[in-house]
């Protein structure tokens, strides 16, 4: 199913559509997953969608088959360049496809966007890629961070504090002391 939403997006074209320049692969032995075309033949994937669904958040392969985690929807945002919100409405569009998300408080958050500063924070060697941290951050990433970025650490406390709310946690200590 995967790929035919892929292709859906990069295509720009509806499920239908994507399923009728598929059919004829199906002769050399490809199957094509069942899909009621009543009603989602009209569907078309965002082209975003490509990226979101990528692991990588590149639009290539290995792609996320069941669902998106929070720091999936967090490094989307800042690698789309998008809020908060704009990725939920591109998950929303997945969800009867099987895809799932956490919850969140759009409502507060919806309008927050990664940064670069923040999607540098986020992952483990400071280089906005994976391998991202999943739960919270150590003294040591936030020191060598601040060393890195060359801020001093009470700005990075400062833009990771916002990251409590989508279950991240900073460890306990005196920003203002340590840097």
């Amino acid at each position: 199913m995967i790929h035919i939403l892929i292709a859906s997006g990069k295509l720009s074209k509806p499920i239908s559509r994507v399923y009728e320049i598929c059919q004829p692969l199906q002769a050399f032995g490809y199957k094509l997953p069942e899909i009621d075309l009543n009603e989602w033949g009209s569907f078309q994937t965002a082209q975003e969608a490509s990226s979101l669904l990528s692991k990588d958040l590149n639009a290539r392969a290995p792609w996320l088959e069941t669902g998106f985690s929070m720091i999936h929807i967090l490094a989307a945002s800042g690698k789309l360049n998008k809020s908060i919100y704009s990725i939920y409405e591109i998950c929303q569009t997945l969800k009867p496809f099987g895809y799932t998300f956490p919850a969140i408080d759009l409502e507060k958050w919806g309008s927050f966007q990664t940064t670069r500063e923040t999607l540098l924070l986020l992952s483990k060697y400071r280089n906005s890629r994976a391998p991202w941290l999943e739960t919270g951050f150590t003294k040591e990433h936030l020191l060598n961070a601040s060393k890195r970025l060359k801020l001093p650490l009470p700005r990075i406390y400062e833009i990771c504090r916002p990251l409590q709310a989508f279950g991240y946690t900073l460890p306990d200590i005196d920003p203002e002391a340590e840097g």
